[in-house]
C-alpha cells in the first residue's frame, strides 16, 4: 500500500489535525502542552513555516500553517517524532504517541484561510473541552482577538491581514466570524 503524495508546494497553507493513537490522550498535563509549543517553535524556525492558528486538545492538535518552503511533511515528521519521543519519556510510555499520518487539507483561498483560522478557535467547544472559544488556554484565540500578547510561535499580523490591513477592525472580523461558528457549534 503506497501513501498518497500531499499537495504541498512553497507558500501553501494548510489545516493540519492530528489525533492521539488509539483516542489516547496526546497531553496529561500543562507541561506536555508547553513541550509541544516549545518542539513546534523549534520546528517553524528550522523549517520556515508561519503558524496563524493552531489549537491544542487532549486527544487532537489542529494547526493552520503556511510552509514557506514546501515542506510540510518533512516538518510534521519532525515535530511529531520529537513530541513523542518527549512525551513518552516523561511519562515512561512506549509505542506511538499520534494516530499514523497526520490529516491536511490545502486552503486555497483566503476565505478558505479565514474559514480554517474560525474554525480552529470553535473546535475546543466542539469537542466538549471548552464552553467557548476564549474558555480554552491552549489555543491561539485569545492572541487574535487581541486579549493576550502574541506568543512567539503564531504569525498573528499574517493571520489578521486576511481580515483587513487594520488591526483593529481584522480583529473585530475575525472575533464576528468565531462568533458565528461557535453559535453554530454550541
Amino acid at each position: 500500500m503506497t501513501n498518497d503524495r500531499r499537495i504541498d508546494y512553497p507558500g501553501a497553507v494548510h489545516h493540519v489535525t492530528q489525533r492521539g493513537a488509539g483516542r489516547q490522550l496526546l497531553f496529561e498535563e500543562a507541561e506536555d502542552y508547553r513541550q509541544f509549543l516549545d518542539t513546534l517553535l523549534e520546528c517553524l524556525i528550522r523549517y520556515q513555516w508561519d503558524v496563524l492558528a493552531y489549537a491544542l486538545m487532549p486527544a487532537r492538535v489542529d494547526i493552520v500553517l503556511c510552509a514557506r518552503e514546501g515542506n510540510l511533511s518533512l516538518g510534521m515528521r519532525r515535530l511529531t517524532g520529537s513530541y513523542a519521543r518527549g512525551f513518552n519519556a516523561a511519562h515512561g510510555y512506549t509505542g506511538s504517541v499520534f494516530q499514523g499520518r497526520f490529516e491536511s487539507r490545502l486552503l486555497a483561498t483566503d476565505d478558505d484561510i479565514r474559514t480554517a483560522l474560525a474554525a480552529v478557535a470553535v473546535e475546543p467547544v466542539r469537542r466538549g473541552v471548552a464552553l467557548s472559544p476564549a474558555d480554552w488556554p491552549w489555543s491561539t484565540h485569545a492572541e487574535l482577538g487581541g486579549f493576550v500578547p502574541v506568543g512567539p510561535e503564531l504569525n498573528a499580523r499574517r493571520a489578521l491581514e486576511l481580515f483587513s490591513p487594520r488591526a483593529t477592525k481584522a480583529r473585530h472580523r475575525y472575533l464576528e466570524l468565531v462568533d458565528r461558528m461557535a453559535t453554530v457549534a454550541g
